[in-house]
């Protein structure tokens, strides 16, 4: 599993000199920001359950749409993630973008890697690159996905690549205490660093128990 952690990272750092070079940048602009992120990037394995599970319908009840919704409606708060899913998997439901104001499958193929980009790369390149809504729909059998939350360093801070950063992102909600619902990067950002914002992120949703 440490092998693979890292040959995911070093996967993560091959895409991060490509939207480099796609915002008109030297292909290594963005990797000195992300030396040592490896230290606090996270991978995860989700299990959603099949929708006719008792457990679901115990939860969400017997609407047909609720029952099937194995992840809500988001976008990532982070830099990318790179999601594997399971081959042939149709029948235990999709990860699904919203695009052209519909659904759309991402149905899995052999060999790739689906790849997010998250709100932090949205925010700091004034929404030129979008970070995408999406949601994960059950189906009938249990379904498993391996996901890669690759972060850049603690302390980067990355400038904006748009004006002062104040471009309004639709997508984007501020959800950290007291935060603004106009969603503007420099509100959001601030003078934060990357692990800031992300800490700030978490413990905007951390419950008290």
């Amino acid at each position: 599993m440490s092998k693979f952690y890292t040959e995911m990272c070093d996967v993560s750092n091959a895409i991060v000199q490509g939207l480099s070079m796609s915002l008109d940048q030297d292909q290594s602009y963005l990797t000195e920001f992300c030396h040592g992120g490896e230290i606090i990037s996270l991978m995860r394995l989700f299990h959603y359950l099949p929708y006719d599970n008792a457990d679901v319908s115990k939860t969400f009840g017997d609407d047909s749409e609720n029952n099937k919704i194995g992840s809500s409606p988001h976008t990532d708060w982070g830099f990318l993630t790179l999601v594997i899913q399971e081959d042939e998997q149709r029948e235990a439901g999709s990860l699904e973008c919203f695009f052209e104001n519909e659904w759309q499958s991402i149905d899995p193929v052999e060999g790739s890697i689906v790849v997010n980009c998250g709100d932090y790369i949205s925010l700091f390149s004034g929404g030129r690159i979008k970070s995408p809504l999406h949601r994960v729909v059950n189906g009938g059998n249990d379904r498993y996905s391996l996901v890669f939350f690759y972060y850049p360093n603690f302390d980067a801070k990355i400038p904006f690549m748009v004006g002062d950063g104040d471009e309004n992102l639709s997508l984007l909600h501020d959800q950290g205490a007291g935060g603004s619902d106009d969603n503007k990067a420099s509100e959001i950002i601030g003078d934060r660093s990357f692990g800031e914002y992300i800490a700030r992120k978490w413990a905007s949703v951390q419950r008290e128990v």
